[in-house]
C-alpha cells in the first residue's frame, strides 16, 4: 500500500541504461488503477505502507485515459539533442500532432499506415505506451480480444460497430452490419453532440483524416466508440470507397 507521503521513483528496466530521461519520479496521485506496475518496496511502515517504492520501466502505458488517435505518417526528424529519430504523426483533439518513438520498443507501430486507429501515452515529446487498435486498410481489430467481447456494461471499454440508426441526435450502434432495423432502439446510444469524432474515409486510394461532423454520419458506416466511466468519449467513423 501507498500514501500521499510514499516517494516513487522510476528507473529503467534495463539497469544498463544511463540514459538520464529514463530516470524520474512519481508523485501517488500519478498512478492510474488501471495500470498494473513493477514496482519494489522499500520501508513498510507498521500501517503496512511504503515509504519508498521503484518502479523499473516505462510508468505510462496506454490506459483509458489515453484517447483513440489516427495515424497520419511517419517521418526522421532531428530531436533536442541533435539526433535523427524516428516520428508518428496523427491526428487528435482537431489537430495533427507527433511524438518521437523506439521502435525497438514498439514494434507493432512499425506497421502503421495512414487511417489505422491506435492509442498512444507520451513522456514529454516521446511514445511511452502503445497499442495498436484497427487496421483501416484491411478492415480489421489489430487486438487479441476484440473489445466488443468486452462486457455490454463495462465503465470502460471500447466498442466496434455500425451506424444502425442516426436520427439527429442519437447515435445508435449495432454490433452487426446486418441488423434489424425495428429493434434499433435496443441497441447502445450516444448523443451526437456529446463527443470528439473523427473521420476517416477512403477517397478513391486516398485517405482522409478530419474531425468528423454529424453531417457525416450514415447507416452502415463502421463506428469505434470509447467509453470511460459509461459515458461515450470518442467516436471514429471509418468509411470505405464504395
Amino acid at each position: 500500500m501507498v500514501d500521499a507521503r510514499t516517494k516513487i521513483f522510476v528507473i529503467p528496466a534495463d539497469e544498463n541504461n544511463r540514459e538520464d530521461e529514463k530516470y524520474g519520479t512519481m508523485a501517488v496521485n500519478d498512478l492510474n488503477t488501471m495500470h498494473s506496475y513493477p514496482v519494489e518496496a522499500y520501508q513498510i511502515s507498521d500501517r503496512q505502507t511504503a515509504d519508498i517504492l521503484v518502479l523499473r520501466g516505462s510508468f505510462k502505458g496506454v490506459t483509458y485515459e489515453n484517447s483513440m488517435v489516427v495515424f497520419l505518417r511517419k517521418a526522421a526528424s532531428v530531436d533536442e539533442k541533435g539526433e535523427m529519430k524516428d516520428k508518428i504523426y496523427y491526428f487528435e483533439d482537431n489537430q495533427e500532432k507527433s511524438a518521437y518513438i523506439d521502435y525497438s520498443e514498439y514494434p507493432a507501430a512499425q506497421s502503421l499506415d495512414r487511417g489505422d486507429v491506435f492509442r498512444v501515452s507520451l513522456e514529454g515529446e516521446k511514445v511511452a505506451g502503445f497499442e495498436y487498435l484497427y487496421d483501416f486498410d484491411e478492415e480489421k481489430w489489430m487486438l487479441s480480444k476484440n473489445p466488443t467481447d468486452t462486457s455490454y456494461q463495462g465503465s470502460n471499454r471500447i466498442s466496434c460497430g455500425y451506424i444502425a440508426a442516426y436520427d439527429g441526435e442519437i447515435i445508435r450502434m449495432s454490433y452487426e452490419k446486418d441488423f434489424d432495423k425495428n429493434d434499433v432502439y435496443s441497441m447502445e446510444g450516444y448523443r451526437a453532440g456529446a463527443f470528439s469524432k473523427i473521420l476517416v474515409s477512403d477517397e478513391g486510394g486516398r485517405i482522409s483524416v478530419r474531425t468528423a461532423l454529424t453531417t457525416d454520419i450514415h447507416p452502415q458506416d463502421r463506428v469505434i466508440f470509447m467509453l470511460r466511466s459509461g459515458t461515450a468519449r470518442q467516436m471514429i467513423l471509418l468509411q470505405k470507397a464504395s
